[in-house]
């Protein structure tokens, strides 16, 4: 029970789910994502979308290849969804997974749903010089020469798993905030801060609705707004 499930008083608190239901729900698979930074797909059909009911019905929709995640047919109810991921129910608009302003996972209609966000969070020099870039996905490109920075976004096709566009983490750039207090807000990029000591944070400034705010630094995620 334990290695399968989770109990609802330990779920990530952006999870919909009431810890009063029933004491355990379902725990996600091992993935790129954190167990706070994800939501299995079976709980998104469940509680979010409200499509079923019972474990028997998430399995019959799995088993009948009705459910995409990127873009590829999902069979495991566990499989953890992270953020900008799309899901696609058929007969059902293709959807986004983001934050609202209550640090809750919730699904907006996807603009783009073939385009995905992914951040640039490392990058190393592999034996025979090429260059390995990694993604806050897990997705990881190995190049010859490459023009990416750590923060900067790469917008992913989705049919074809090639890069589109680079969108620089820079002055003026519109992020989105995956962390700390200001979690969901979209803002300008100000300012970065680079902090003195190694056991402090590097900060930004950025700007929502005419206001300045300051979180850290690895919060911000560069967003195209015409897509998310």
């Amino acid at each position: 029970m334990v290695n399968n499930h989770l109990c609802r008083n330990l779920a990530p608190k952006a999870w919909p789910i009431s810890i009063k239901e029933t004491k355990w729900t379902i725990k996600p698979s091992s993935g790129p994502h954190a167990i706070q930074e994800c939501i299995p797909v079976g709980l998104l059909l469940r509680n979010t979308l409200k499509l079923i009911k019972t474990a028997r019905e998430t399995r019959n929709i799995l088993q009948r290849k009705l459910v995409k995640v990127n873009n590829k047919i999902v069979h495991d109810q566990k499989l953890p969804l992270g953020l900008f991921d799309i899901i696609e129910i058929e007969n059902e608009k293709p959807r986004r997974l983001l934050l609202d302003e209550n640090n809750k996972f919730i699904l907006v209609e996807a603009k783009h749903p073939n385009i995905k966000p992914s951040k640039v969070i490392g990058k190393r020099i592999m034996k025979n010089k090429k260059i390995q870039i990694n993604f806050s996905d897990g997705k990881n490109l190995i190049l010859d020469k490459d023009n990416y920075s750590v923060n900067d976004t790469v917008l992913f096709d989705l049919k074809t798993n090639k890069p589109l566009k680079t969108l620089k983490f820079e002055k003026n750039a519109k992020v989105y905030l995956t962390g700390g207090k200001h979690k969901g807000l979209t803002g300008t990029l100000e300012e970065t801060k680079i902090q003195s000591s190694k056991t402090k944070f590097d900060k930004i400034s950025f700007k929502h609705e005419k206001k300045l705010y300051e979180t850290q630094k690895d919060y911000a995620f560069v967003i195209d707004e015409e897509i998310i």
